[in-house]
């Protein structure tokens, strides 16, 4: 979709003449400088219809930077949620084999109460 689509819909919504070409029958009868006043305002409207399509074409080409930079944040955020899932395991895992040395040591501590080192 970029300015050669816009143009063609531009002619499509014209039914494919110049908006000027149009207009001018209609104004011929009209006194010269009737005639010359619109010739001139409809070449300021479609000076300001292509510079509206060249700020579409560069809007459009904004937007699809915008919309590869999410996808690749949207990965890296998946990734990384992968990445978080499988240390929460991890700390899970540690947390199990933590709990069951204390209770080992405690065990020990209980059996060995009544015995002294010297």
């Amino acid at each position: 979709m970029g300015i050669i689509f816009l143009c063609r819909a531009r002619e499509q919504l014209f039914g494919g003449h110049h908006p000027q070409e149009q207009q001018q029958s209609g104004y011929g009868e009209q006194s010269s400088g009737g005639f010359h006043n619109a010739q001139a305002i409809l070449k300021d409207q479609d000076k300001i219809m292509d510079e509206q399509d060249e700020q579409l074409a560069h809007l459009q080409k904004s937007v699809r930077t915008l919309l590869n930079v999410s996808r690749e944040i949207n990965e890296e955020l998946e990734h990384q949620e992968g990445i978080i899932d499988e240390l929460g395991n991890e700390i899970g895992k540690t947390n199990d084999k933590i709990t069951k040395t204390e209770k080992r040591t405690e065990d020990i501590v209980k059996k060995n109460k009544g015995c002294t080192v010297m």
